[in-house]
């Protein structure tokens, strides 16, 4: 009732999206423990990276959206 499955998605974006998302977490996660290693402290907070990755899914899911049926 309240999650309908949605017909018209398309799931080659979303898992275009999700790759995206899984590569910019894991850059930006790897590159502030390397960071701390060598005690440099950035005052990033883990909400603020997780909006961050919000953000580029969307994006990213919108971008492969068009170039999918820009190709069509």
């Amino acid at each position: 009732m309240f999650f309908k499955e949605d017909k018209n998605h398309d799931k080659e974006s979303i898992h275009t999206a999700l790759f995206t998302v899984f590569f910019f977490w894991g850059i930006a996660l790897l590159s502030l423990s390397t960071l701390e290693l060598f005690n440099i402290q950035l005052n990033i907070s883990y909400l603020t990276l997780l909006l961050a990755g919000l953000l580029v899914f969307f994006s990213s899911e919108l971008i492969a959206r068009y170039l999918r049926k820009s190709k069509s």
